[in-house]
């Protein structure tokens, strides 16, 4: 990497059959970054890798590196991809052919190859941000090659029933983490992804993988899952009551989340049965479940598609600039509309869907499965 690197811990992690050794100075780093990722990335021994990323945290070299320009100087760009508001990223003065950013909220740099294929984050000391962003970046680098191989991003919660796994994708505040809870807490489901996961059309039907993620909750939901809500204080004690009558929102990483649930198991991904479109109403039932036709399907599923609303579904930090398979993508999109059952899901009532209507649409998703498009 260059004259920065003294990482002395190193580990790989597999998305798909995409390997990112990461090498940091500390071991707890890695056995955070592999808990945190568990589902969708799996560690791996030996072997040739994709891309490398090493954590460095040095005040001197961090110091030399902000000694090469001065804040405000370079122009801005987007780093990591966000459904949200951008986050953007400062270009700094480089000597040679590899690009140098900074983030202007934290003492961090990022130092990238021209392919993008090593990537250095050099922090001017050790905060929990430190292990955040290096997540980030892995995760950002596992998705330029699902995009750059034709892979199709969503916004999406995904869990795992018998048989394969349901994706509950659309907006923000569309009810996705309500609907997920409220089906963890159903008997034979399992946790794969809350946010975000990613969608391969194969000869046998579509693939799906899930992308881990914070995992961000309402004050007001989690008012809805009395039984989370209690164990809560004791996995996170900082979000003890009076910590939640301050804020909006909070956000847990994936195993703490799992462990919210009731230690629900975790699992990858799977066979894709069955897209739910979530939507808040005013209706008075808890749950109203419409099986959609296909054109109506496809309409919602792209508004689902991570970043839908932005020209591309990557920031502009991270990318190897490999060419993708954009052009078949309204294809892919409509072939999986067509041939994976699609249902619009009215949660009503001012409160979660309960078990037992869990199981209908468990059990509605299962028989249009077997019925076919």
């Amino acid at each position: 990497m260059g004259p920065h690197e003294i990482g002395t811990e190193s580990s790989t992690l597999r998305f798909e059959d995409f390997d990112v050794a990461v090498t940091s100075s500390e071991r707890g780093d890695l056995g955070w970054l592999a808990a945190f990722l568990a589902c969708g990335f799996e560690p791996v021994s030996g072997g040739a890798c994709d891309r490398r990323v090493a954590l460095t945290v040095d005040a001197a070299a961090y110091d030399r590196l902000l000694a090469k320009g001065r804040h405000g100087s370079g122009a801005r760009v987007e780093g990591f991809a966000r459904d949200a508001e951008p986050s953007l990223l400062e270009r700094w003065p480089s000597n040679g052919t590899e690009s140098v950013f900074h983030d202007a909220r934290r003492p961090i740099f990022y130092v990238i190859s021209e392919d993008a294929a090593r990537v250095e984050i050099v922090a001017r000391e050790r905060t929990p941000k430190c292990r955040t962003t290096l997540m980030r970046v892995v995760r950002e680098l596992a998705m330029d090659r699902v995009v750059a191989t034709g892979g199709i991003l969503v916004h999406g919660s995904v869990i795992r029933v018998d048989g394969g796994v349901v994706v509950m994708c659309g907006p923000k505040r569309s009810g996705k983490t309500t609907l997920l809870m409220s089906l963890l807490e159903t008997p034979g489901t399992r946790y794969v992804a809350n946010d975000r996961c990613v969608l391969r059309p194969t000869a046998a039907g579509v693939s799906v993988r899930g992308l881990p993620t914070l995992v961000s909750i309402r004050c007001d939901t989690l008012h809805c899952f009395p039984a989370a809500r209690r164990r809560l204080a004791g996995i996170r004690p900082d979000l003890a009551d009076v910590g939640l009558t301050e804020r909006a929102s909070f956000s847990l990483s994936p195993p703490e989340f799992c462990e919210l649930m009731g230690d629900c198991p975790r699992e990858s991904g799977g066979p894709l049965l069955a897209l739910i479109f979530p939507r808040i109403t005013d209706d008075p039932a808890p749950l109203t479940l419409r099986r959609l036709a296909a054109p109506e399907a496809l309409a919602r599923f792209r508004q689902g598609l991570f970043r839908a609303a932005h020209a591309s579904p990557l920031g502009e930090a991270f990318v190897s600039r490999a060419a993708g398979a954009a052009s078949s993508a309204l294809e892919a999109h409509r072939w999986i509309a067509e041939s994976v059952p699609g249902f619009d899901c009215r949660l009503g009532g001012g409160a979660a869907p309960g078990t037992e209507a869990c199981r209908a649409l468990l059990e509605r998703v299962a028989g249009a499965r077997r019925a076919g498009p």
